[in-house]
């Protein structure tokens, strides 16, 4: 087995031997955030993007992060060379670290820092050449006082169990809906409809994590002179979408085909959603080459 080489609390050291507190706030109350980012080539999609977002997002939960944008930059990197990976998946995870009993933030926490990198395992072609169903779930958001949605935290309870049951019910990923009818995202994706040739996605609010692929999504399509909306969608909306597709940093842009017990369009991945995805590899090239 090959030997994983991880990044944890300022040290480089094999997966075997890392550990964390059972006492750190991050595993007793799930107080800390984490970034899910892409390589190719040794390359990492949209690092400054996702770092960004990292530490506004600390800043917002009282946490300082014990290094700097640009060191992490260089952890990311390194951690990659050390596992001799081009094509892989990466996590940072910060937590506060560890501290007492109760809710009350520590005086003086000492916060943990994680960097993982593994080998990225692509979903199989056939997903991306007929499409893959999507269930919906009313009343199914999760919004937690103060908790700005733009916030990516270790807690995700609420999307495991949609996940699950969209699972149970044969679909690969679960829409949340605010109330019955208002789309809101997927459990670990945002969604977006092609109706008319025109290009529309919820538009942020307090239920929906903007995400960074969703972001270069709408950039892409204003490069390609596409026409694109963030508006309120309803389930209806997304039963009558000539095209459907769900986008994250893992599964990039991938198809929709069904939702619910509806056909999308003629059943098969539509040539909107094709021209993005060229569009979206034509950038990943140009980064590999960097």
């Amino acid at each position: 087995m090959k030997n994983e080489i991880v990044f944890l609390n300022g040290k480089f050291l094999p997966l075997k031997e890392a550990s964390v507190s059972i006492l750190d706030r991050g595993f007793t109350l799930g107080d800390g955030l984490f970034e899910t980012l892409r390589s190719y080539g040794g390359n990492v999609f949209r690092l400054e993007d996702h770092l960004d977002r990292l530490f506004e997002s600390a800043q917002k939960i009282y946490l300082e992060i014990p290094t700097s944008k640009e060191r992490l930059i260089e952890i990311v990197n390194e951690t990659l060379k050390k596992n001799q990976l081009e094509e892989a998946y990466v996590r940072i995870t910060v937590t506060r670290g560890e501290g007492p009993p109760g809710l009350t933030l520590p005086e003086n926490p000492s916060p943990t820092v994680v960097v993982i990198a593994k080998e990225f395992t692509r979903l199989p072609k056939k997903y991306y050449e007929h499409g893959v169903k999507i269930a919906t779930f009313p009343n199914s958001t999760s919004q937690t006082a103060t908790l700005d949605p733009q916030i990516k935290s270790c807690n995700y309870l609420s999307q495991i169990l949609v996940k699950e049951q969209a699972k149970r019910q044969g679909a690969f990923e679960g829409i949340v809906l605010e109330n019955e009818q208002i789309i809101a995202e997927g459990t670990l994706s945002n969604i977006f409809i092609v109706k008319d040739w025109k290009l529309k996605t919820p538009a942020l609010s307090s239920f929906i994590l903007p995400g960074i692929t969703r972001q270069f999504v709408l950039e892409l399509a204003a490069t390609n002179k596409m026409k694109s909306e963030e508006t309120q969608l309803t389930v209806e909306d997304l039963y009558q979408a000539d095209e459907i597709f769900i986008v994250n940093t893992g599964i990039e842009i991938l198809p929709v085909s069904q939702a619910d017990t509806f056909q999308i369009g003629n059943g098969r991945p539509g040539e909107v959603t094709n021209g993005l995805r060229e569009a979206f590899f034509k950038t990943i090239e140009e980064l590999k080459k960097k």
